[in-house]
């Protein structure tokens, strides 16, 4: 019965608080009607267009994915920027019923704010076993102030595998299990395939929780391997990842070769420093 109340008790905490996002945040964006356009109209509709792109060439209305025709003759031009593989597929979802590029972008937006509240909530429902902790921090990672300054990036809308990620890497230090590593290792490219700038930036925590679970239980990882015989299916848990994401960087890796390297001082602004952490960038006075 204790359980049966608990579970009540998630599920209240979750419906109630994505609704207040949905309700007074998102619906703020979109319009009660349906009748605006999340984002800017610069980069935004660079996305859609990538989403649009995508989902022809997944119908097989068009012959290749790298080679969108809008800077011909240029090959493989969408290596220039993002290419949300991994986001098509919720676009489509809108498409295949009938909507138009617009109302596909909105639905898509929507479907993915969703997602990244539920996968977070998730997370953190299992890591402090708290539906009330859980619920303020899936609505601080979806629907934050600092969030919606990114709204002009849509490429940054689509993050929900990375509590997901995060989640399983935690469930192999907590149970030793390899298939929470290779799902953990899964999720991690499915996310540079979703969004490659926030498949990078999970790359530092990642790669900071994945070393102190090897530091801290070494030995036990260790004996659970030999004992297990399992040494070559943690070597595929590594592999199988890694042979996936190689069709993605080839494009970005030909394209390094004849792009020029940013200088420092064209970069030096996107730095953070101390300040950047306490004030909005060209903040008010108040601020």
């Amino acid at each position: 019965m204790l359980k049966s109340k608990n579970t009540v008790s998630i599920i209240v905490a979750y419906t109630i608080t994505v609704a207040i996002g949905l309700v007074f945040i998102t619906f703020n964006i979109v319009g009660n009607k349906m009748n605006f356009f999340p984002g800017g109209l610069g980069d935004t509709r660079f996305n859609l267009y990538i989403l649009e792109h995508g989902y022809k060439f997944f119908t097989g209305q068009i012959t290749s994915y790298w080679n969108a025709p809008f800077m011909f003759p240029e090959k493989d031009v969408i290596s220039y920027s993002d290419n949300l593989i991994g986001l098509v597929p919720f676009y489509a979802i809108f498409r295949f019923v009938g909507f138009d590029t617009l109302s596909s972008f909105q639905g898509w937006y929507m479907l993915l704010v969703v997602l990244n509240f539920t996968c977070c909530f998730l997370l953190l429902q299992w890591l402090f076993k708290c539906e009330y902790a859980a619920a303020l921090g899936a609505f601080v990672f979806t629907f934050s102030i600092a969030l919606q300054s990114q709204m002009t990036h849509a490429q940054t809308f689509g993050r929900f595998p990375i509590p997901l990620a995060i989640w399983m890497l935690l469930l192999f230090g907590d149970k030793f299990k390899l298939k929470y590593l290779f799902a953990s290792f899964m999720l991690f490219v499915y996310q540079i395939y979703c969004g490659i700038y926030l498949g990078f930036l999970l790359l530092i925590p990642f790669t900071v929780i994945l070393v102190l679970i090897f530091s801290k239980f070494r030995k036990e990882l260790f004996l659970r391997f030999i004992k297990e015989n399992s040494i070559i299916s943690l070597i595929a848990c590594f592999c199988i990842p890694l042979i996936t994401l190689i069709p993605l960087l080839i494009p970005y890796i030909n394209r390094s070769r004849i792009v020029s390297i940013p200088q420092y001082d064209e970069i030096a602004n996107t730095i953070p420093v101390l300040k950047s952490y306490l004030f909005s960038q060209h903040g008010s006075l108040f601020w």
